[in-house]
């Protein structure tokens, strides 16, 4: 009797434990060769999860290695990088120029420019270009560009990972 009140002081979070152990002790004194058990343990391991699309801007470029206010041009590439199709969805480009000590927008960046992009099969990517010449400040002045390419912006497409989805492109003039 003095064992299961011991048992039962430990706390209610071992409860189960000490029922288990008064009816061990019960029957070992019945002359019982019983081994005690272990209650099932619930896993712990998380499923993994689903397959899903995964649109990634893989590419914001300049084209040349100078800037040329007529030629140059900004170039998008999006790709599904995951197992499944994606969904339709938008891409947004978009600039802010860096003139100490202010940031502003560049021209030609409200609105942002706009792109449609369809629905892509697993690896398929678009190529979308956007002339420097809409964003670049009038002749003579200088700055730093950010230019920024943003897939999915309002999250639709539900996807592995949406870290990938935007890219980030500096140059000075």
């Amino acid at each position: 009797m003095r064992d299961r009140y011991r048992l039962f002081i430990i706390g209610m979070s071992s409860f189960a434990w000490a029922l288990l152990a008064d009816s061990a002790l019960a029957e070992t004194r019945r002359g019982a060769s019983r081994a005690i058990e272990e209650p099932p343990t619930r896993e712990t391991t998380a499923a993994p999860a689903p397959p899903r699309a995964d649109l990634a801007v893989t590419e914001l470029s300049l084209s040349g290695a100078t800037i040329d206010p007529r030629n140059s041009k900004i170039y998008v590439r999006v790709r599904n990088v995951g197992q499944r199709p994606a969904d339709s969805t938008g891409l947004l480009v978009s600039c802010v120029i860096v003139v100490e000590p202010k940031r502003r927008l560049c021209p030609g960046s409200n609105p942002p420019v706009r792109f449609y992009v369809p629905a892509l099969a697993v690896n398929a990517e678009r190529r979308f270009e956007v002339p420097v010449r809409r964003f670049l400040l009038p002749s003579g002045q200088s700055g730093s560009y950010e230019i920024t390419a943003k897939l999915d912006s309002r999250g639709r497409v539900v996807e592995n990972n949406e870290y990938n989805n935007s890219r980030l492109l500096r140059f000075q003039r």
